[in-house]
């Protein structure tokens, strides 16, 4: 079993379970309490994003082999992003008017 986080690490992370099944757990010098079961496409490790220390709460381990992809919570932090879809993109994705899609963009900015 391959453990993917400590508990108390300091981490700018959280992890997406792409494949595989993993345990969420915390340990005690003589037991482990399991938390829960995340099989694929969950996301582990939200609450240090809301914490603010980027310290996992938790320990985390694969059951199986799964495949891991580390997400820098920083990003989650920056004002501002650059876009990498055009106004147009969004339109078509959103199912508006080009036109709609600058109004609420300049909105939100």
């Amino acid at each position: 079993m391959k453990q993917f986080v400590n508990r108390a690490y300091l981490q700018p992370m959280f992890l997406y379970l792409s494949s595989g099944l993993a345990k969420v757990y915390m340990e005690s010098l003589h037991e482990q309490l399991v938390l829960k079961i995340i099989p694929a496409d969950n996301i582990v490790g939200l609450t240090s994003l809301f914490s603010g220390n980027n310290v996992f709460q938790y320990s985390v381990s694969a059951y199986v082999n799964s495949k891991v992809k580390l997400i820098d919570i920083n990003i989650f932090r920056q004002k501002s992003f650059e876009l990498l879809l055009s106004r147009k993109d969004f339109a078509e994705l959103s199912g508006m008017t080009t036109e709609t899609v600058i109004r609420m963009l300049k909105k939100m900015a």
